[in-house]
Formats: C-alpha cells, structure tokens, sequence
C-alpha cells in the first residue's frame, strides 16, 4: 500500500524553544502510490481524511518529456489508498465531498457520496457545506453565482460562514480581498520594516478559517538596488494584519485554534562571497513560534526531510510533503518524495480516575497501579 507509520517524538525546534513545543508528540504517516516517485498530500478533513497528488515529475514542475507523463490523485482513509486517473485534487470537506480539476479548460468535477457534479469552472477551495469558488464564481445549492463581475478575478478560499478570500485585478494593481456579507475588504500590506518601504508588493491568500482568519503570503519588491523578500501573514475579517511570520516564509492554512502551516527557509550554506544557498522546510507556527517540522524526525524516520506542510485540520493533523530518497541513479541525480500525515499523540491527564477533578484521589490511583505493577 505504501504506507509507513512510526512514532515520534520531538524535541524543540530551533526558532521555538518553549515549554508550550517541548513535549510535542507525534506519529506519522508516510503515503504514497506505488511506482510514482513524488507524492504530495494536499487537504485533510477533521474526520483525517486526505487527498493529494502522485507523479513522475516534481508537482508544478516543468518537464522535458513531450507529453508529460499524467498525473494521478489519491484519496486515504484509514490506512487505504484509492487513486484517480488524471484529474487534479482541489480539496476534502467534511462531508467526504471532493473537489477535483481536469482539462485544459480547467473544469471541475464534485465527487459526492458517489455522484459527480461537473462545474464550467476552475475551482480553487471547498467549504463544509459543500459549496466551491473559483474564478469569480460561488457554486451553492445547485447555483452557479458570479459574485464580482470584474473580468480578471480569482476566489482561492472560503469557510463555512461563506466568507471568501480572494484576488482581483484593479487598474494597474492586483489587489487581495476578503467578501464578507456582501462586503469586499482589502486585505492590508503590512510593513515588514519600516526602515525599508518597499516599492510594490504582492498579496496572495491561501486559506480562511471559521473565525475568518486569513493566511497567505506576502512579498515586498525594490526597485533600486532591485531586491524582494516575502513572509507569511495572517489577517483578521476586517482585513487588518494581525501576526507576520518570519521573513522567507509562506503561510498554506490555519484551523480553527489558530494553528498555522506552511514553509520557511533556512540557511543551509553561506559561500566565501557572501552567497547564501537556503533549505526550504515545513513549518507549524503557533503561539507566535516557528517550530520547524524536522526537528521531529527520528533516525529510523523513512523522511530525509519534511519540505511543505500544506494544511492541518481542527485535530491539529498536519499533511504535506516530505523527502525519502536523494541520490545518484546512473547518471541522473534522483529525488524522491511522499505525502505525510503528523497527527499529534495525546498528553497523558493527570486525572487519573477520570472524575474532572485533579486531586489525592489521582495520586492514590498512580499510587495502586504501581503496586499492581511491581
């Protein structure tokens, strides 16, 4: 089946070294279809359902075969693995409903309790309730919508309460948004350093939770000297920046507790002339800490590196992209990568008898399952 499940346990990660990461937990799942050299899981639901994609190239990558070999989607649950032919998976609610693309005109198809829904769009985000937006369009109860007439728009995200994050493209600017009762806010740039006012940035955002919190990423250009650096970000309904991620990071999703994943670079190298070659790594933030996902690994780990976390669920699982291979195969340097899931493993309670209280009753509880022990 593919399927590799050790248990982890962590240590502090370099950027977090508190005692609200010092005890994390985890086990992890390796996934992947058999004879497809890169895997990437792509979105988890809260019952650990997840959806991602296999292939013979890197995924988004360019390839030099002319056609590329298709790709294929993968759903798991509970340590199985089905696979579907050349569509490409969007996303998993809830409800088990998946939201999958295919074509070059990039349509979409809804695969609900065994029926398929075609959609004349490309759609980018599902919801709980089964409703998806894409370009300018909202799909709800058995509707096609066009929420923004604007020629040039793209929804990427929407939560239950059918807030949608999203870009439009506005005289000479691409402008990120969040729609809210009818309402579109812009989403504010934030400034990274106000010594340093950049002068233009992008917005792109990736993901909205149901307290219609947004994550994405942001990146500032210079013009001159010409130079940019970009860093995650998240913002509240009113489209107000609440919290920046370190510089070179990207954020990918935020569940409902706040708990955001995604990726940020590290320094791997630092040449005599003062150029610096970076790693790419997974990352949870929470709390206002980075904690990079590698510093979970253990030796007999079948990852190398865990290199994108791209969505965590309400139970706090993490799902993404890890590498398990990297070497010379002939004369052709070969990577190899798998979909993971992190799922945290439960703290132990100090109430022991169960009874919502902590107190002497729990210690006479340790106290006679010791003596049972010895």
């Amino acid at each position: 089946m593919g399927l590799t499940t050790i248990a982890l346990m962590g240590g502090m990660a370099r950027e977090a070294r508190a005692e609200t990461t010092s005890d994390l937990e985890y086990e992890v799942t390796e996934i992947k279809l058999p004879n497809f050299p890169f895997n990437e899981a792509i979105s988890i639901n809260n019952s650990g359902e997840l959806i991602g994609m296999s292939g013979y190239i890197p995924i988004g990558q360019p390839c030099p075969m002319k056609p590329p070999p298709p790709p294929k989607s993968f759903f798991y649950k509970n340590g199985n693995l089905t696979d579907y032919s050349e569509i490409w998976a969007v996303a998993i609610n809830d409800l088990g409903d998946i939201l999958f693309t295919y074509g070059v005109d990039h349509q979409s198809l809804i695969y609900k309790l065994g029926e398929k829904i075609q959609l004349d769009f490309y759609g980018s985000a599902m919801n709980n309730k089964g409703e998806v937006v894409g370009e300018k369009y909202l799909y709800s109860g058995g509707q096609k919508i066009e929420l923004i007439p604007t020629k040039w728009t793209k929804l990427l995200a929407i939560n239950d309460n059918t807030v949608i994050a999203g870009l439009v493209y506005e005289a000479t600017a691409l402008e990120a948004f969040v729609l809210r009762n009818g309402v579109v806010i812009k989403l504010e740039c934030p400034v990274f350093d106000p010594n340093n006012i950049p002068s233009s940035h992008e917005i792109y955002p990736y993901d909205i939770n149901n307290k219609n919190q947004i994550v994405g990423g942001v990146t500032e250009y210079v013009y001159v000297p010409f130079s940019y650096r970009f860093y995650g970000c998240v913002w509240d309904e009113n489209g107000k920046v609440k919290e920046l991620g370190p510089e070179r990071s990207i954020f990918y999703a935020i569940n409902d507790k706040g708990q955001v994943v995604g990726t940020a670079d590290y320094i791997s190298f630092i040449y005599p002339e003062g150029y610096i070659d970076y790693k790419t790594k997974a990352i949870l933030y929470q709390n206002k800490q980075v904690i990079n996902l590698d510093d979970f690994l253990t030796e007999n780990s079948p990852f190398l590196s865990l290199d994108k976390a791209t969505d965590i669920n309400n139970k706090g699982q993490i799902v993404g992209t890890g590498v398990t291979y990297t070497g010379w195969v002939g004369a052709t340097y070969v990577i190899r990568t798998s979909a993971f899931i992190l799922t945290p493993k439960p703290k132990p309670s100090p109430d022991l008898n169960e009874d919502g209280i902590v107190n002497l009753y729990d210690l006479s509880e340790l106290a006679e399952h010791w003596l049972e022990e010895r």
